[in-house]
């Protein structure tokens, strides 16, 4: 199996409004003039190209192959879709569909189907509505849930509420990580947002509250942009080398009610061995299984990281499940500067999904990131071994489809530190996720185990749209609700509306 060698990185995010074709021939250009041959093949992705952009992946690698035909070149261009459950043109993998992309390049070369190949992911979200772009973000939602109104947003909301319990500062801790990768944005000029943030401005006016208690700026922008780079099967004539060294997926349930986060009592110590993402976690024993590292090799290994942080819990939650922030002390690593540039374990460098978020490209944009740390060229440096290892993590719709991914460089003169070797396990399909959603609740009394106040809710709700996370003796449910005003009770009943079964009358305060 082939080595698989990193280079040529372009990437650049923005708030245009040009049509997704467009921004293809920009970035194919722009790896064609990052110096070097061209590749053999370029794989394409791109997360909602019909929805959002009105043209079809096809319709792009087509535009693609044009461009490459008068230039005179034998690249084979190739779009790679992986389709959706509601809609067939759109990725399964939605925002991790450029770590997908990079995974499946990378097998395809470490098996010798392609010896220099480059990839390009790609979005443009600025063309259509607010309520346009949050229904097509809702693809990935269970359609029993997207029923309460359920968008991302809120479902950061929810997750935020529902760790609470087991990190009372949980908030405080949220706010500091987004200040700190807003800040971080300044310096990156591949971002798409590049402004900071004081502590002062988190509760203003300009800071409104999009899913309470997330506001504005914990929430990251819609964005056009692409990211690509070259992945080869022999080195290049660079200084430092960067391969691929492991790859891992995972999936979780498609029904976010049932999963283990939130049937599993939030109870602090008692909750310390339950992770927040099934999918990372099986991300995570891939990843680990194929470099044959235990956790603790992988936190001690790991020189600096890309952690999905498309809202604060995201990152949070992202950090521990990979394990490079045990849960007794991600509070004081964050507090404490552990994730600062000149801290122990940097983390989102360059300010992360913040400074931009053109979701199908985010996944690739993250390795681009950790290339430029890795051989030097970032804007803001931190300190690392000669030869060490880097992470990302991509995380794809409600923490459904979610990708690992280890990077490792070293100095061309000495050589890599061992032998790799890939998993060669294949991408998914919709097909492999559970859409179950357990067994049906009946109308009676539940407990409230999470909640929130959705101010931008999806087309056909009121405002506010009230969603909360409940609990009863048959399982656990999304549900939309009255019953949550200023005060949300610790009990509300549950009753048929239409068919539908909804949060009313709360049964204590």
């Amino acid at each position: 199996m082939a080595v698989v060698h990193l280079s040529r990185p372009v990437k650049q995010f923005s708030g245009s409004r040009q049509p997704l074709e467009e921004i293809a021939l920009e970035g194919f250009e722009a790896l064609l003039a990052s110096g070097g041959p061209p590749p053999d093949t370029l794989l394409l992705t791109c997360a909602h190209p019909l929805e959002l952009a009105g043209v079809t992946g096809e319709d792009v690698a087509a535009a693609v192959a044009r461009r490459a035909g008068e230039l005179s070149l034998a690249t084979r261009v190739e779009f790679y879709g992986n389709p959706g459950l509601e809609e067939p043109t759109a990725h399964l993998a939605a925002s991790a569909a450029g770590a997908a992309l990079l995974h499946e390049a990378a097998r395809r070369v470490a098996r010798g189907e392609s010896r220099h190949m480059a990839i390009l992911g790609l979005e443009q979200m600025r063309l259509t509505d607010r309520e346009t772009t949050t229904q097509a973000l809702r693809g990935l939602i269970h359609p029993a849930e997207r029923e309460t109104g359920l968008t991302m947003p809120a479902l950061g909301a929810l997750l935020t509420r529902r760790l609470e319990a087991d990190f009372p500062d949980l908030n405080r801790a949220l706010t500091a990580l987004t200040i700190a990768n807003r800040a971080r944005t300044a310096a990156n000029p591949r971002a798409h947002i590049r402004k900071t943030i004081r502590l002062e401005e988190i509760s203003g006016e300009r800071n409104p509250i999009v899913s309470d208690p997330l506001r504005l700026f914990d929430v990251a922008p819609t964005s056009s942009g692409y990211a690509g780079l070259f992945l080869s099967a022999a080195p290049g004539p660079h200084p430092v080398q960067v391969i691929v060294a492991g790859i891992g997926r995972g999936l979780d349930l498609l029904s976010v009610a049932g999963r283990r986060l939130v049937v599993e009592p939030a109870n602090g110590a008692g909750n310390a061995s339950v992770p927040c993402s099934a999918a990372t976690d099986e991300a995570m024993n891939e990843v680990r299984a194929t470099l044959e590292w235990t956790p603790e090799e992988l936190r001690r290994n790991v020189a600096f990281a890309e952690i999905h942080d498309a809202f604060p819990i995201i990152e949070f939650m992202g950090l521990l499940d990979s394990g490079l922030a045990p849960r007794g002390e991600i509070m004081e690593m964050i507090a404490g500067g552990a994730l600062d540039p000149d801290g122990r374990l940097p983390v989102n460098i360059m300010g992360g999904v913040m400074g931009g978020h053109p979701i199908g490209a985010t996944g690739v944009g993250q390795i681009v990131e950790l290339y430029l740390q890795s051989v030097g060229r970032a804007e803001t440096r931190v300190s690392k071994p000669d030869v060490h290892y880097s992470f990302a993590l991509n995380v794809g719709g409600p923490l459904t489809y979610n990708c690992a991914t280890v990077l490792c460089a070293w100095p061309t003169s000495e050589g890599p530190p061992r032998s790799f070797r890939l998993s060669q396990r294949e991408a998914p399909t919709a097909a492999d996720l559970d859409r179950s959603v357990g067994p049906a609740l009946l109308p009676g009394a539940a407990r409230v185990l999470s909640h929130t106040r959705l101010e931008f809710p999806p087309p056909g709700f009121e405002v506010p749209c009230r969603i909360a996370l409940v609990a009863s003796a048959a399982g656990t449910r999304i549900v939309a609700s009255d019953a949550l005003g200023e005060s949300v009770p610790a009990m509300i009943e549950l009753v048929r509306t239409n068919g539908h079964l909804t949060a009313r009358a709360p049964l204590s305060s």
